[in-house]
């Protein structure tokens, strides 16, 4: 089972991709990079946590059919982001006026997890512990 090594997880944390969706998303961050170095341009990645929107029925089931004693971990820690924050973060990251050097990767995520419960408890439950760096 996959335990991060410390949360909360952050632009910080590194990227240890597990399939190729992941490898995808840190080879596309890679691109990025490489452009914003090439040709002095910024660029944002931005790493979007589950985009759900009001009233999404996905939630709703998901908190509740959860059990934290038959779950299966989940490598996002069941984080989401509201799609007007996800908009919101699309339009900061390419506003003129956004003030970027570089490169720069930004997660999108809410502050609290999908299923409305305490995030380190739900995943010392799921994941049997809590890394040894947990600030949760």
């Amino acid at each position: 089972d996959w335990l991060p090594d410390r949360l909360p997880i952050d632009e910080a944390t590194p990227t240890e991709p597990e399939d190729p969706y992941g490898l995808s998303k840190v080879v596309g961050e890679e691109i990025a990079a490489a452009a914003a170095r090439r040709h002095g341009v910024p660029v944002v990645s931005l790493r979007l946590s589950w985009v759900t929107y009001p009233g999404d029925e996905r939630r709703r089931e998901a908190r509740e059919t959860f059990d934290p004693a038959t779950a299966d971990p989940s490598g996002n820690c069941w984080s989401y982001v509201d799609v007007r924050d996800a908009i919101s973060a699309i339009e900061a990251a390419i506003d003129p006026e956004t003030a970027i050097e570089g490169h720069e990767a930004v997660l999108i995520v809410a502050a609290e997890n999908f299923l409305g419960r305490d995030t380190a408890a739900t995943i010392e439950a799921a994941f049997g512990d809590l890394p040894a760096d947990c600030d949760l």
